[in-house]
């Protein structure tokens, strides 16, 4: 598949939403049900800023990039999909294609653009400034 190097993380994504890496890796990476839509918000958030970063290369500022890209105005959900899909790519370079040692996002990555809040307002979050019960 890819010998010396990395991949971009657009060969990566269209290697992943092709099928191509659930062939090679049925035990380790599913078949994607709903690779339309993340074809869709591949090409239009994630190809255009970092699509010619190799996948060894892409840092939490070009994540953050990424996600800038995403308009305010999107929905909520739209930014989760773009970050989970960030997420994955890491992911599977980490294990089974070990381009990777370690993801560079952080656990919960995505939470701020997500919710719409300042890094300062984030940090004053207490448990009671959540409602668990309706989401």
């Amino acid at each position: 598949m890819w010998k010396d190097t990395a991949p971009t993380i657009r060969a990566l994504g269209q290697r992943w939403t092709s099928g191509e890496l659930a062939r090679l890796y049925p035990d380790h990476v599913k078949e994607k049900r709903s690779g339309d839509n993340d074809v869709s918000r591949l090409e239009r958030y994630v190809y255009p800023v970092v699509g010619d970063v190799r996948i060894d290369s892409f840092t939490l500022d070009d994540a953050d990039a990424v996600m800038r890209g995403v308009p305010a105005e999107r929905a909520a959900a739209t930014r989760r999909h773009v970050a989970q899909l960030l997420h994955r790519l890491c992911a599977m370079a980490i294990f089974p294609l070990r381009f990777i040692a370690a993801s560079p996002l952080p656990r919960g990555f995505g939470f701020l653009h997500r919710e719409g809040l300042r890094r300062c307002e984030a940090a004053r979050l207490t448990w009671s400034d959540f409602d668990l019960e309706r989401g």
